[in-house]
């Protein structure tokens, strides 16, 4: 779906004593010109009503009226041509501001250090190793904006790590469990290699 139903599906259009405008038209044009601009009859926008939409005796649409991502100016007709009234503009607020909305995804080996960034952008790891990150989520607005990393990747081994950077919260899991040893280390003060401290205690018989 791409288009967006207008608020009232299959709007009546009447005068100030509610009587309809039979046989009337409705003009559809981009936003402050008189440039004729489409409407649909469904969701998909691949049927286009005709323009000007011709009101039947009740001064309804023959089918409901779907609004593409655009500001449209609407003018209404009597069915001898007389106008009734100009609505300028008309728009469906998602639809025209969507871009504000959509997260971009791009893939990388690193967080954006350039380039303007929207919070929830998210660059997905495109070389994900054992000890790093899944990708990266803009959390603040801005160029590059503000990045934090999410979805690491646990490392394993039969003892925490003794060398190399590591950060707090990342986790090695044990390869070689036994009763009364850990299931795994978590660093609690990122370093090299850090402060790491064992966890899930492993039953003894």
């Amino acid at each position: 779906m791409s288009g967006a139903l207008t608020p009232i599906p299959l709007p009546s259009f009447v005068d100030a004593n509610g009587n309809p405008y039979a046989s009337g038209h409705l003009h559809t044009y981009t936003t402050g010109t008189s440039t004729p601009a489409a409407v649909h009859t469904d969701d998909d926008l691949t049927a286009a009503h005709t323009n000007p939409i011709i009101l039947d005796a009740a001064g309804r649409p023959p089918s409901a009226i779907y609004l593409g991502a655009q500001s449209y100016k609407f003018v209404l007709e009597d069915s001898l041509g007389n106008v009734i009234w100009t609505v300028d503009p008309v728009y469906d607020y998602f639809l025209v501001n969507k871009s504000s909305y959509q997260a971009a995804f791009t893939t990388g080996t690193a967080a954006p250090v350039s380039g303007a960034h929207v919070t929830a952008d998210r660059v997905w790891n495109s070389t994900p190793a054992v000890g790093g990150y899944l990708g990266w989520i803009c959390v603040a607005d801005g160029t590059p904006g503000t990045w934090g990393s999410f979805g690491f990747i646990e490392t394993t081994g039969a003892a925490a790590p003794s060398s190399g950077a590591h950060v707090i919260g990342e986790v090695c899991r044990n390869t070689t469990p036994t009763a009364g040893g850990y299931m795994g280390w978590v660093c609690i003060t990122s370093g090299s290699p850090g402060t790491w401290k064992g966890f899930g205690v492993i039953q003894t018989p």
